[in-house]
């Protein structure tokens, strides 16, 4: 298992500056929150140990705020980044990848406004305690969220499926072959 910090520097090497792509602390945490929750959902375990707290702005792994918060909201460097890539399995960093391109998009405010929404973090929070949230929390609402999503895009791409062309309907739905 990794540690968030390293996480967090295995998706500062995925930020293209040089196209003006940025991340701040702020963006970075939220992120680390989403890989977290769809890990736990996914897997059934933590991708790293390090415990989330409820602030202000919404989650934060505090060792990782700590690690980078002399960048301010400002965009984190990467110059002088030191990251180890075999410290992250080939399949966690394909994991990492594919939430990275889903909620990268989104600026660190839109994050903000989103996780305010979600359970984990609207359960917990309290003004100036840094309340944690727990993984039960997250797996919770990461698997409800998966199901949701899910479905969703299966009706999305069945409502305008004529099942009655198909012979054997019922053979062919439960055939361990499709």
């Amino acid at each position: 298992m990794s540690s968030a910090l390293n996480i967090a520097k295995y998706l500062l090497t995925l930020v293209k500056q040089d196209e003006g792509d940025t991340l701040s602390n702020l963006k970075l945490q939220k992120l680390l929150y989403y890989i977290q929750g769809y890990y736990i959902a996914f897997f059934d375990k933590p991708i790293f140990d390090d415990e989330i707290e409820a602030w202000d702005l919404g989650p934060v792994v505090s060792d990782v705020y700590s690690n980078f918060k002399e960048f301010g909201n400002k965009c984190i460097s990467t110059d002088n980044l030191k990251f180890d890539i075999s410290m992250l399995t080939e399949e966690d960093r394909n994991f990492v990848n594919k939430i990275f391109s889903i909620y990268n998009d989104y600026s660190a405010s839109s994050l903000v406004d989103m996780t305010h929404q979600e359970d984990p973090w609207k359960n917990v929070y309290k003004k100036y305690e840094n309340n944690k949230i727990t993984k039960d929390s997250l797996k919770k609402f990461f698997s409800d969220r998966i199901e949701k999503v899910f479905l969703k895009q299966v009706k999305e791409v069945l409502k305008d499926t004529d099942f009655s062309n198909i012979k054997n309907w019922e053979d062919y739905k439960f055939s361990d072959d499709n």
